[in-house]
């Protein structure tokens, strides 16, 4: 019974959300825009200028930059370039 409640509740929440799939976030560009630069993201250490970002499948990127915006309803983190 509870788990019905559950998944009553979360496509409710995708609904609202536009229909799009819970996932993990994407990180984008805040000069770029559209396309992510990097995807299902389930690490990220933030250390000054310094952005070190890793994937669920282990990928690990460094960007020089700091961290702009973060939409957690969205799943996004904006990054900006010095």
């Amino acid at each position: 019974m509870l788990v019905t409640a559950w998944r009553k509740r979360d496509m409710a929440l995708q609904r609202a959300w536009g229909g799009s799939e819970m996932c993990l976030a994407k990180v984008y560009e805040a000069a770029e825009g559209d396309e992510p630069i990097l995807e299902d993201i389930a690490y990220m250490i933030i250390d000054g200028e310094r952005v070190e970002i890793v994937t669920l499948f282990g990928e690990r990127r460094v960007f020089e930059g700091k961290v702009r915006q973060v939409d957690f309803v969205k799943s996004t983190v904006q990054l900006e370039k010095d």
